[in-house]
């Protein structure tokens, strides 16, 4: 019988007062909450801080020293029954639909707004909200519908356009929306029916009276 590996149940020793830290922030937050003592703004502030430094904390640990890869599982249990209040960071932890950044992930980052569980969830869920990787996928929504307008107005005709993995295909919608003369054909491919299935009700909703387009979803 192999013995179980007691460092993967401890915190070490580097992050062990960082994590503590971080409990000690959010437990205040949600007692200054419940006394009415502090506002939106000052809540928002001191989790955002917190959430911020023990993950960067984290990171940093990990690349001074690999040992500590084993006790990534001590450090999560510790931290995760705060983080999974978020509803963001649940889902993305759950995968309901079997993989990471399904459709209405994706959708979620996009709506940009906070929901969570408790009085402390939808702070967190803020801070998921605005940490690098959920911006650039907002900030890829943006790019995506320019780069899609620009090669339509450049083809000067039907545009044809396929899109792979597309998700909820929000990008080809923005375009229709605000550009009533585009001649747009979009072809989505994406494994998940459900995805497909999303993208054409929403491209057969405010889009589908808006200039001269179509809508293939292909599995």
């Amino acid at each position: 019988m192999v013995a179980p590996d007691v460092a993967a149940f401890v915190v070490p020793e580097p992050l062990r007062e960082t994590v503590e830290e971080f409990k000690t922030a959010l437990l205040a937050a949600d007692r200054s909450i419940i006394a009415g003592r502090v506002v939106h703004d000052q809540v928002q502030d001191k989790i955002s801080a917190a959430s911020y430094f023990v993950t960067a904390h984290l990171r940093e640990q990990l690349e001074l020293d690999r040992d500590h890869e084993s006790a990534v599982g001590a450090y999560f249990r510790e931290t995760f029954p705060f983080f999974a209040m978020s509803n963001l960071i649940d889902r993305s932890f759950v995968k309901p639909r079997g993989y990471a950044g399904d459709y209405l992930t994706i959708e979620k980052v996009y709506d940009d707004v906070a929901t969570g569980s408790g009085r402390l969830g939808r702070f967190v869920d803020r801070w998921f909200l605005d940490i690098p990787a959920a911006r650039a996928v907002k900030n890829r929504r943006t790019l995506l519908g320019a780069v899609i307008l620009d090669t339509v107005r450049s083809a000067g005709g039907r545009c044809l356009v396929t899109s792979l993995a597309s998700g909820p295909a929000r990008e080809f919608v923005d375009v229709l929306v605000s550009n009533t003369s585009v001649d747009l054909h979009a072809t989505c491919v994406d494994i998940d029916d459900q995805a497909l299935a999303h993208a054409s009700s929403i491209a057969k909703g405010p889009a589908s009276t808006i200039g001269s387009h179509s809508f293939a979803p292909t599995s």
